[in-house]
């Protein structure tokens, strides 16, 4: 409910548009909280419902499962798994109480590893992938499990949305007191409608992703949520569709 603005005095005007505000704080509350609970049975129905039919079937003796419809089966409980997992951590992390061991790291052994994990599969679809000047930064005082996970998600989201014969790139700068972390493609690029919305959960650019292709479509939300709890930002930038994309990651050079 809200109330109207009497124009008797200062202060209770104030009280008024203060009551106003706290009122629709707690609207937009609830409806995220709605949006969320939707988007969650939305994702949680497919595969339940794929279980559900087939393995029905079974038991009545209408089909036999084979080998490729168990496999079907297994792919949906993993499925189901992940988003649980997903969800499970996005609320930890939104929370501030998923647990960080902080630890020093070198950036470039860091990305050393990472691309020898992703170089080969850039190279089976035939992309370009290249990391620069990782070895001058100083120590960064990070979680270095969770910045993997971090880092992993956004380069297979550049290497899956950038076509045969593209290339991905990693570029560092130092800039005040933060390393700034930027990773390039050449592919499909975000529309700027979409924007905005690239972090919210469940929400896929590309709208032809299916699960099996697109995840579970929690990846940049879990993704704002660990550079956060490290104090740092996420950006992206991109000049429009099939013009490529930027993921800029800011993190601070020492522990907050």
């Amino acid at each position: 409910q809200r109330v109207t603005i009497p124009n008797h005095s200062q202060e209770v005007d104030d009280l008024a548009r203060s009551f106003n505000g706290m009122a629709a704080e707690l609207e937009n509350a609830e409806t995220l909280r709605q949006n969320m609970l939707a988007d969650i049975s939305h994702e949680l129905r497919t595969p339940l419902t794929v279980l559900s039919g087939q393995l029905h079937a079974a038991l009545d003796q209408v089909v036999a499962l084979d080998e490729e419809e168990l496999a079907n089966l297994y792919g949906q409980t993993q499925h189901l798994i992940r988003l649980v997992e997903d969800l499970r951590l996005l609320a930890q992390a939104e929370a501030h109480q998923l647990p960080l061991e902080i630890q020093p790291v070198n950036l470039a052994d860091f990305w050393q590893e990472l691309f020898a994990n992703f170089s080969l599969v850039a190279e089976e679809k035939g992309i370009r992938f290249e990391v620069y000047s990782m070895d001058r930064l100083p120590l960064v005082f990070v979680d270095a499990g969770r910045l993997r996970q971090l880092f992993s998600n956004l380069l297979d989201n550049a290497i899956r949305h950038t076509p045969p014969e593209g290339e991905v790139t990693v570029t560092s700068a130092i800039k005040d007191d933060r390393i700034i972390l930027t990773i390039c493609d050449s592919g499909e690029g975000i529309a700027p409608e979409q924007m905005s919305y690239l972090f919210d959960r469940f929400y896929r650019a590309d709208t032809s992703r299916t699960r099996e292709t697109g995840g579970s479509g929690l990846g940049l939300a879990i993704a704002k949520a660990l550079v956060e709890m490290h104090h740092g930002e996420i950006t992206a930038v991109s000049a429009g569709h099939n013009k490529g994309s930027q993921f800029i990651v800011r993190l601070p050079i020492q522990p907050a």
